[in-house]
């Protein structure tokens, strides 16, 4: 009886084993259609942020978090974007946020201003 259900759970197992390597190999072929369709639909991007930025005479400011999570960065009046994001477990997390210096001294970054954005 010991030797059956040694079988048994072998046969279950190497099903369940097939069954997920048969879904990788899908979700591996769509990510590669994915990652091709971005390279061609954002090709131009930055060609188009570069002349934006030049025809306004505005420049990209960029800054990375220290290790206690501030940035902290001096802009002149005007409409701005506050753009990122951080990856987690099932995609992530992204800010596109307009704001105006003049009104706002500071920008907390959460949930609540913040988009999930789910990502196989």
């Amino acid at each position: 009886m010991e030797g059956r259900l040694d079988r048994e759970k072998q046969a279950l197992f190497d099903q369940f084993t097939a069954m997920q390597d048969s879904v990788t190999t899908q979700v591996d072929e769509f990510k590669a259609v994915r990652d091709t369709w971005e390279d061609d639909a954002y090709a131009g991007y930055f060609d188009i942020e570069q002349s934006i930025l030049t025809e306004t005479g505005r420049q990209v400011y960029a800054d990375t978090t220290g290790a206690e999570g501030y940035v902290t960065q001096a802009l002149p009046s005007a409409d701005w974007w506050v753009n990122t994001r951080i990856r987690i477990p099932v995609g992530e997390f992204v800010w596109n946020l307009k704001i105006d210096p003049a009104q706002v001294d500071t920008l907390r970054l959460d949930v609540t201003n913040g988009d999930e954005r789910i990502r196989l």
